[in-house]
């Protein structure tokens, strides 16, 4: 469960915006530098692409300690799920 506190700085990944910088870079220096919550959305994004995204992040979201979700996925828009229940909820694919 996500709690309040979690949700002090929610930072929301979007490439379009990055200039050339890396966005694994761009994360790991918000992460560091205190946002509380994580969330990997790229509208334009195949799912593969979202996938390896996802796959990237998930250890330096972890590493701060920070909630991190996936959003726009075409497999599983609106569902929102965390991390751990989406690798759960599609036990077929391994993010």
């Amino acid at each position: 469960m996500i709690r309040k506190e979690q949700l002090r700085l929610y930072a929301i990944t979007d490439t379009s915006w990055l200039n050339g910088a890396s966005l694994i870079d761009v994360v790991e220096n918000v992460l560091k530098n205190g946002a509380t919550f994580l969330q990997l959305r790229e509208k334009n994004a195949s799912h593969e692409e979202i996938v390896a995204k996802a796959k990237a992040i998930k250890p330096i979201a972890r590493k701060y300690g920070v909630p991190f979700v996936i959003d726009d996925d075409v497999h599983r828009r609106h569902l929102k799920l965390t991390l751990t229940e989406y690798i759960s909820d599609r036990a077929t694919q391994t993010i």
